[in-house]
């Protein structure tokens, strides 16, 4: 028989609620052994740490239609901001989504417009999470931590549907920081006519209340990936309390770093209870209440942090009553996250990463190496920007938290990246050609270059003969190829001797990088043979003109019939006459 949702949710917690009661006493007996010698007294304070996130995608940026959707009336940006305004939620915020609704300048749905200077006038605390929410702890397990900021959006705005700019864009560089400082503050208004054109900071600017608080996946981290944490400027990360041994507390210190611990037990309750059904409210409500009392009990006046996961808002959400309703128990005090970071925390230490952890990890390794081929190879391009702007933002995306939901949509979507970044580097080739004929001593080597990026690029050709039958004069060749097309190039040679030789070419970049696959090409070499046809040409002619001539000289002294005068014998006919 099938079991309904709303039947099956009630069934589970009631499920969970009698095994924390069962389980309570005795957890209540082990806290005579606090695993800390503090002794606490008083209300559990509990902090809510709420993501404002989108789906994942492969892009990097949201388009205007999107934008419209997800802050329409029952859009999902909006339930976000329905559920977490007006109560004291921290929030995480994904820079991407700020980012996409300014880049649109006077196209943003006005919608947009409007949830953003809403958010902007929430009271809530707000940090600032890595762009397109890539996970922080899996770039820096993977040493890839300076590209978890964009490099450019010029590719996507649009200047028409800009005021003049309010100042000069700043250089890019790739350098990776925690908060980033914005050149100047954009007005996040609707109807405010045409905003100037923006800066990559001001695109990305907001005024956190709480800055430098990494929030990765699920799975742990490791010391290493803290300390690269530290080194690029976060002063705090959230981990899951598996990821944490011995630890009751909502921050404890580890490798330089404040470890905010988002408790496993009452987050799970908490989902539950955000995205229950009104049929189920009652009994997800009771089930989160008695979770909260449990650990009140085991440990009096310790703190506690709460989660919600990445997909929190694509259910109904009932934070707001839930939180009201979490005030209403004696033994829990609502805080903000800023209280519990206040204070020195004692130390606590790491348990081992998840296997999940681990691919998220691996998997940020191999796209991370594949950007950095990218941006290497992209010297040769006048403006490399055009191709690794967009590249970085996709680079981005794959990293987004949301991803470790979805193991084979994630690695179709990283096939798919990787597949495009070997499109890239063989984007400039030497195209193969038939085998070269060279009749004279000095003569040139025709080498076509094609080039299939969207940006106009430089490079040098290089020929090294395999055998020692040709001297190549110039080794180094410089050639310039428009975007999308083809051009030729001369390399001035030499011949040593007849016969065959087949010649390397290659290119490579300014700073000697090799670009593309080389190729070989076979040359005929017949020296000499252009000056020995020619030769044979002047006889040719001079055997023609001059046996001509000699013959009618001939004729004329032997008196052929041909060369006489006309016979004028009388015939019969004249005779009759």
């Amino acid at each position: 028989m099938r079991v309904t949702r709303p039947r099956f949710v009630a069934a589970a917690a009631s499920a969970v609620a009698l095994l924390i009661g069962i389980v309570a006493p005795a957890v209540a007996a082990d806290a005579a052994v606090p695993r800390f010698a503090a002794v606490e007294s008083g209300p559990v304070s509990v902090a809510v740490v709420v993501p404002f996130t989108v789906p994942v995608d492969k892009v990097g940026l949201l388009d205007a239609k999107t934008l419209e959707t997800y802050t329409g009336p029952e859009g999902l940006l909006t339930r976000e901001l329905n559920a977490v305004v007006g109560t004291s939620a921290t929030i995480g915020l994904d820079p991407m989504i700020p980012a996409s609704i300014r880049i649109l300048g006077t196209s943003a749905p006005a919608s947009a417009l409007a949830w953003l200077a809403r958010l902007r006038a929430a009271p809530n605390e707000v940090f600032m999470l890595a762009y397109a929410d890539a996970d922080p702890v899996a770039a820096a397990s993977a040493g890839a931590l300076d590209l978890l900021e964009p490099l450019d959006f010029g590719f996507a705005i649009d200047p028409a549907r800009f005021g003049p700019a309010s100042s000069p864009t700043p250089t890019a560089t790739g350098s990776a920081t925690a908060n980033p400082t914005p050149s100047s503050t954009p007005t996040d208004t609707p109807d405010s006519g045409p905003p100037p054109l923006p800066t990559i900071a001001e695109l990305l600017e907001w005024s956190a209340t709480l800055e430098g608080i990494a929030w990765p996946g699920v799975g742990g981290a490791s010391p290493a990936a803290l300390t690269a944490l530290v080194e690029s400027g976060y002063s705090s990360v959230i981990l899951d309390s598996a990821s944490v041994s011995d630890s009751n507390r909502a921050v404890v210190r580890e490798g330089g770093i404040d470890v905010l611990v988002s408790d496993d037990a009452i987050s799970t309750a908490l989902r539950a209870a955000t995205a229950a059904s009104n049929a189920d409210a009652a009994a997800t409500q009771s089930v989160l209440d008695l979770a909260l009392s449990s650990a009140a009990a085991r440990t009096p006046g310790s703190t506690l942090v709460a989660t919600l996961d990445r997909g929190w808002a694509t259910a109904s959400s009932r934070l707001p009553s839930v939180l009201a309703g979490i005030g209403t128990l004696p033994t829990i005090h609502i805080t903000t996250l800023a209280s519990l970071l206040s204070g020195s925390h004692p130390a606590a230490t790491l348990a081992k990463t998840s296997d999940v952890a681990d691919a998220v990890a691996a998997r940020a390794s191999e796209l991370s190496a594949a950007i950095r081929a990218e941006t290497s190879y992209l010297t040769i391009a006048s403006d490399p920007l055009v191709v690794s702007g967009p590249r970085r933002l996709a680079f981005l995306a794959l990293l987004g938290v949301g991803w470790q939901h979805s193991a084979e949509g994630s690695a179709a979507a990283s096939s798919a990246f990787l597949a495009r970044s070997n499109e890239i580097l063989g984007s400039v080739q030497i195209q193969r050609g038939n085998d070269l004929l060279v009749l004279s001593d000095s003569s040139t080597i025709r080498v076509t270059v094609s080039n299939a990026l969207k940006t106009k690029v430089t490079v040098y050709v290089s020929a090294f003969p395999l055998r020692p039958k040709l001297h190549v004069q110039n080794t180094l060749v410089p050639i310039t190829i428009a975007p999308d097309s083809q051009n030729n190039v001369l390399i001035p040679v030499q011949s040593i001797t007849n016969g065959d030789v087949n010649v390397r070419m290659s290119l490579t970049s300014a700073t000697g990088a090799e670009v593309g696959s080389p190729r070989v090409i076979k040359v005929i070499l017949q020296a000499g043979w252009e000056s020995i046809g020619t030769l044979i040409v002047g006889l040719v002619v001079i055997l023609v003109f001059g046996g001509g001539l000699v013959r009618r000289i001939l004729r004329r002294r032997r008196g052929t019939p041909g060369d006489a005068a006309p016979d004028h014998t009388d015939t019969p006919d004249d005779n009759a006459a």
